[in-house]
């Protein structure tokens, strides 16, 4: 099973994961299921959606040295909403960062046992820059809201 094919088949465990480790962050306490899993679903969908897509060799290296396309909606995608609303919550960003960490290794976690070693490592690399460029969505995003807040306070 290619790597696009387990998140969407296995997305409720994977967002069961996601709210058990939300659970342990402080600032999450009182957090009902819906908000601790808030855009997590969208995002792994955009992370299946990416690895499906078509790359070249060219743009891999690009995106691996932060030089993705933008997205579609730039200002409104799943990782940047998420920023800004852990930012909402009271995250600090160490939470919002470990969020990610914890989704990475949880997926492949889970993944791994089920694949032939055939692609994996391929997989695994495009995965891990399809995160990576969430990460960078919702740390842009939260800086930005850091700075708003800053600059009202001021």
């Amino acid at each position: 099973m290619t790597l696009p094919e387990f998140i969407i088949r296995n997305m409720e465990v994977i967002l069961i994961e996601w709210e058990k480790f939300a659970r342990t962050i402080p600032a999450a306490e009182g957090m009902d299921t819906r908000a601790l899993r808030d855009h997590a679903e969208k995002m792994l969908k955009a992370v299946a959606n990416d690895l499906v897509q078509y790359q070249s060799a060219e743009q891999q290296a690009a995106k691996s040295k932060g030089r993705a396309p933008e997205p579609l909606c730039k200002d409104d995608t799943a990782a940047t909403s998420h920023g800004t609303d852990r930012f909402v919550e009271g995250f600090d960003l160490k939470a919002l960062v470990s969020e990610y960490r914890a989704l990475r290794a949880t997926v492949t976690r889970l993944w791994t046992p089920d694949v032939c070693a055939e692609n994996r490592e391929k997989q695994l690399s495009r995965f891990n820059e399809a995160i990576d460029q969430a990460l960078h969505e919702s740390v842009l995003r939260y800086s930005s809201e850091v700075n708003r807040e800053r600059e009202l306070f001021l």
